[in-house]
């Protein structure tokens, strides 16, 4: 329109005048069109940009969501590597969720990474309503590693509202007790977790631990069977339940479980030894020697397996060497009963009737203090909170050479009794045997300062 107007505006120029102001004229046009179309690309480059970044942002935050899931399921499997590998990612996209960090705390926590655990704890609590969320989970990482005087009367108090977090609380509490060694109230909680879930394998594998540091296999071949079934992947459940099977006679049972542990974990020393003790056990001692010699090869001074040696040396009446192994585990474990008992009979029958008789007296003595250990767990069933009868079960391992055991177990006295009289004399009566002057010295000084309370709380 505008371009015919100008035309006819053109009056009456000259021919060659007039064609050169209409060559002006239609250049302007063009430029003009290509300059609104520049602005229309410009324009459009934008909004796909935008669009874009939008897409990406919307894309990420919909992995994260994704990635939210499958690290929920990989907690309810146990899989705690990956649910923290997956809660990581989350925070890249979410770094202010207070629910990812305490998550990833409680992974962290299972996983058994306490810094870890409280480093995501602590990024919570500087986030706006961080604090009263992380205030559980913080609890339960105190109670976990044993640290229960804090935390024990909140989780008490949680407990009571019996909602979904108790079994997460047992859980800690269990652990918490089982790592401070106060055995009986692990127990109970444990015990309290498998009535609340009976097919989680996880509460069955700790009670079975807890019977087993209350010297009750049977009960604790149980819950290993039943957590090994429930989850056939759950191969700590599956070390214990085929050592059980072995000390129970069910050689061929353990067969199939050691089997398949040193199938899946090549390494392990002591699966390794768990299947040249069934070997032995089925008749297959040269099988049994072999993987026995392997191991020694490797760690010349495992006292199992040097037992575990001269027992397959008797069996394959190599008498001198079985000697010879034996006496090896017995000087370096005095207190180990089967390399006593073991020494004894080769002694036998080798006619050295007045050392054998030694090694049987050791042996006797032995069983008598099992058998009273196993009167005392009874009794503390009963009465778990029993300070009297936890300072004799210390003392006796104490006296069989379980030091580790027993100490353990005093330890745990003096966590529910700091000032317990007897407990420190006890320790103080250790110490010095062993040579340890200093800590005699500390713990006479706190037997004398100390109470005597009431056995029982």
């Amino acid at each position: 329109m505008q371009m015919s107007k100008g035309l006819a505006d053109l009056g009456e120029a000259s021919p060659s005048v007039r064609n050169l102001l209409v060559f002006e004229r239609i250049r302007k046009l063009f430029r003009s069109l290509r300059q609104h179309r520049l602005a229309a690309v410009l324009t459009l480059v934008t909004v796909v940009g935008l669009l874009g970044t939008g897409g990406y942002l919307a894309a990420r935050h919909f992995e994260a969501k994704r990635r939210f899931r499958i690290a929920q399921q990989a907690l309810e499997q146990r899989d705690w590597p990956r649910a923290r590998s997956n809660l990581a990612l989350c925070l890249e996209v979410w770094p202010r969720s207070t629910e990812v960090h305490c998550l990833a705390a409680r992974a962290a926590r299972r996983d058994g990474d306490y810094d870890d655990a409280a480093r995501h704890l602590n990024d919570c609590r500087r986030l706006a309503g961080g604090a009263e969320a992380a205030e559980l989970e913080d609890a339960l990482l105190h109670a976990q590693q044993g640290d229960l005087a804090p935390v024990d009367g909140y989780l008490r108090e949680r407990l009571k509202e019996d909602d979904d977090d108790t079994p997460l609380i047992l859980e800690a509490l269990t652990q918490g007790y089982a790592n401070s060694y106060r055995v009986p109230q692990a127990l109970n909680c444990a015990a309290r977790w498998v009535r609340l879930e009976p097919e989680n394998p996880q509460a069955l594998y700790w009670r079975g631990l807890m019977w087993d540091r209350l010297f009750s296999p049977q009960d604790a071949l149980t819950d290993y069977g039943r957590a090994v079934e429930l989850d056939p992947e759950f191969d700590e459940a599956r070390g214990h339940l085929a050592e059980h099977l072995l000390e129970t006679g069910r050689s061929q049972e353990a067969l199939a479980h050691f089997q398949r542990l040193t199938t899946a974990h090549p390494g392990d020393v002591r699966a390794a030894l768990g299947l040249a003790r069934c070997w032995d056990r089925l008749g297959e001692f040269a099988r049994a020697r072999n993987l026995l010699d392997r191991l020694l090869t490797v760690d010349p001074g495992h006292v199992p397996t040097m037992v575990e040696r001269g027992r397959v040396a008797l069996h394959m009446n190599t008498p001198v060497e079985a000697v010879r192994w034996l006496r090896k585990a017995v000087a370096a474990s005095p207190y180990e009963r089967g390399a006593n008992y073991l020494l004894f009979q080769c002694l036998q029958q080798d006619g050295k009737l007045e050392e054998a008789r030694t090694y049987l007296q050791k042996v006797q003595q032995f069983d008598a203090e099992f058998h009273r250990l196993e009167e005392v767990r009874e009794k503390l069933l009963v009465k778990p909170w029993d300070l009297a009868l936890r300072l004799e079960a210390a003392q006796i391992m104490l006296h069989n050479g379980q030091a580790k055991e027993g100490l353990n177990w005093l330890d745990g006295i003096l966590r529910d009794a700091p000032g317990h009289r007897p407990t420190h004399q006890a320790l103080a009566d250790y110490y010095a045997e062993t040579g340890d002057t200093t800590r005699a010295a500390q713990h006479r000084l706190l037997a004398q300062n100390g109470s005597d309370p009431s056995s029982s709380r």
